[in-house]
């Protein structure tokens, strides 16, 4: 594999491609693509679309954004080669190389190397210019924003407050809630807004990585940090339980954000409150995998919702809403 790898060259990949069906699944034709941006560049974008428009549901729009979103991933020429080990490819076998060709095996290998590093700094440093570029815009926003005094539809129906949570506007002009995403440090990186139909967006360009919102008791000096996934649940976990409150924005998020608080905040106790994402009986589905999997590997505490009878999903906002609801029946 090592001396396939040290001369592979975009004659061997056309020559690879001629083996492999174009119309393979989907998830193993972005693979293909990643194998050839990683390795090759931009310049090894004609081969890919020459090759994708064999397959009859080819669509040039879907193979160039494809190709650009496989820009930041760490594929080479060996993924390739996978694959088509997969389809029953074998590398062709070569005459034994002089000294002074090994030499130049190598340089080339070298030269390659260095000149995927150089792409990835690129695309890391463009990525940090777009993010600070985008947090500035993310500071302006957040000033021009208003209190909320806790009259905004989502948090009526929601029954919780706005804890920290101002009232904006969206770009259509309509009235959102906004909500701040900071890092571990207070820096302001991003701004989700939530409409009054409880849909939900990011900044544009923004960084979430790693942000979140914290309500209740302050971080530094709270026994406790209860960290969930929506400002929903945050909001309602609030209401019954003491402690600092910590809404990670997304379950991807929850190890990222619960290692940062882990870290810093290192005597407070640290509890994962998971959404129950599938039927009832069911696994849990990504809310429970997710907070299961971060709070496995911080040695910390998981909560997990009891399934509301004749609901498929059941978060800790629906049983705050249902008891709410019902305090609201007995008191009328």
């Amino acid at each position: 594999m090592k001396a396939v790898l040290s001369s592979f060259t975009l004659d061997n990949a056309r020559d690879v491609l001629h083996y492999l069906p174009s119309d393979m699944p989907r998830a193993k034709w972005a693979s293909v693509a990643a194998s050839l941006n990683g390795e090759f560049g931009e310049t090894a974008y004609e081969l890919f679309e020459e090759w994708s428009a064999t397959a009859p549901n080819f669509r040039k729009t879907d193979a160039r954004s494809t190709w650009k979103s496989c820009s930041r991933r760490n594929c080479s020429a060996g993924t390739l080669i996978h694959i088509a080990k997969g389809y029953g490819w074998t590398a062709p076998r070569r005459h034994p190389v002089t000294p002074s060709e090994q030499a130049r095996i190598e340089r080339e290998a070298l030269d390659a190397q260095r000149a995927r590093e150089a792409r990835k700094q690129i695309a890391a440093a463009t990525l940090e210019q777009s993010q600070t570029c985008a947090g500035k815009i993310a500071a302006a926003m957040w000033e021009a924003c208003v209190s909320e005094p806790g009259t905004f539809p989502y948090l009526v129906t929601k029954r919780i407050l706005p804890h920290g949570a101002k009232r904006g506007r969206d770009d259509a002009n309509r009235p959102v809630l906004v909500v701040p995403m900071r890092d571990i440090d207070g820096v302001l990186w991003s701004l989700q807004t939530i409409r009054a139909d409880g849909g939900k967006r990011y900044l544009s360009g923004s960084r979430t990585a790693g942000c979140f919102h914290a309500i209740g008791e302050q971080l530094a000096t709270a026994k406790r940090i209860i960290l969930t996934e929506s400002f929903g649940n945050a909001g309602a976990l609030a209401a019954h339980h003491e402690g600092a409150i910590v809404c990670a924005f997304s379950v991807g998020q929850l190890l990222n954000v619960g290692t940062a608080l882990a870290t810093r905040y290192p005597n407070a106790a640290l509890i994962f409150a998971a959404d129950f994402d599938s039927p009832e009986g069911g696994d849990g589905g990504p809310g429970v995998h997710y907070a299961t999997k971060a709070a496995n590997a911080l040695g910390a505490e998981l909560w997990i919702p009891e399934a509301i009878p004749g609901r498929d999903k059941t978060d800790f906002s629906d049983w705050h809403i249902l008891q709410r609801q019902q305090s609201e029946r007995r008191a009328a």
